[in-house]
């Protein structure tokens, strides 16, 4: 997107009403609604492929908007296309000349929250929810239920109770992935008491985060899908930093080997490299990507621990209940 494009979005912005300019009493101060499509461009933040990300959307809308082309691409190593480093400010100044202030992306969530609040005061937002945690957030329910959808529910809601919102699981409830990919793993004894709150699910190591929750049945190998899960983001590195680059493949490589070769040599050692590797890229990577990475594959070991000795003998608890 060049700049006259770049001016062209925001005048058909403001004849829609989804660019203000001038609100909030200040003048200069604006406020852009866009859409992202999850563009692939380089310049909009984008890798340059659909199966490789390199920032978050939010930062990736800002640097679209702005020109920024992150310093251009150089191929991987691996042969994958790769970002160069960059800082990574805290805002970004959004173009004209009377829009160059700090910037930033709020979540729609958090925007409709703001317009009801100013609708009905701010008694209402505290009036669900928990104390530590008011109001409501959207619960995005899939994997093994009859019904996977969007459900708005009040943080503290019991997690079996959104899961029947759900339609229910359709082969039992063996785990429940909670946050998305770089969430953690709700064991399913452990489903039953938990709530969809930051107390009740810390023990696990997981938070509501983007409102993820994904059902694993009865019927599935635990180890096999985290596996998947690894290794498809081990493959969402921008290569910028070595906790992402060499120790998340090595990652992945570990938990495919428990999830794959059960039983053989193979596995000798595995679970020693999943614990060693978490602790080493924690903390330490460009982003946190090697964090949640992290967090996600510690978890499996926590949540799988019947998986993790049934493949060690080469032997596999999903494929014995079939």
């Amino acid at each position: 997107m060049d700049q006259r494009d770049r001016n062209l979005t925001i005048a058909r912005g403001l004849r829609r009403g989804l660019v203000a300019t001038g609100i909030i009493g200040s003048v200069g101060f604006a406020a852009v609604a866009a859409v992202s499509t999850g563009s692939t461009s380089p310049a909009a933040g984008g890798s340059g492929t659909a199966h490789v990300g390199a920032t978050g959307r939010g930062t990736g809308l800002l640097r679209g908007l702005t020109g920024d082309d992150g310093g251009g691409e150089r191929s991987g190593d691996d042969g994958r296309p790769a970002r160069r480093p960059r800082p990574r400010p805290p805002s970004a100044p959004l173009p004209g000349p009377s829009l160059q202030l700090g910037s930033g992306s709020p979540q729609v969530e958090t925007l409709a929250h703001v317009a009801l609040v100013a609708r009905f005061g701010p008694g209402w937002f505290p009036s669900v929810g928990t104390p530590e945690q008011p109001g409501t957030f959207l619960a995005t329910v899939s994997g093994d239920v009859e019904a996977p959808g969007v459900h708005e529910v009040e943080y503290g809601a019991p997690l079996p109770e959104l899961i029947a919102a759900a339609g229910g699981a359709t082969s039992g409830v063996q785990a429940v992935l909670i946050g998305g990919f770089h969430g953690a793993w709700v064991p399913g004894p452990s489903v039953p008491s938990t709530t969809m709150s930051a107390a009740s699910l810390a023990p696990h190591g997981a938070s509501v985060g983007a409102g993820v929750v994904l059902v694993l049945g009865n019927d599935r190998c635990g180890l096999r899908e985290s596996a998947g899960i690894a290794s498809y983001l081990a493959e969402q590195s921008a290569g910028q930093c070595g906790p992402c680059f060499f120790g998340l493949p090595m990652l992945a490589e570990a938990l495919a080997r428990l999830a794959h070769h059960g039983g053989t040599s193979a596995v000798d050692g595995a679970v020693d490299v999943v614990v060693r590797m978490t602790t080493l890229v924690r903390g330490r990577g460009a982003c946190k990507h090697p964090d949640g990475t992290a967090r996600f594959s510690i978890s499996t070991l926590r949540a799988f621990t019947d998986d993790i000795a049934a493949h060690l003998g080469g032997g596999c608890r999903a494929a014995a209940a079939h």
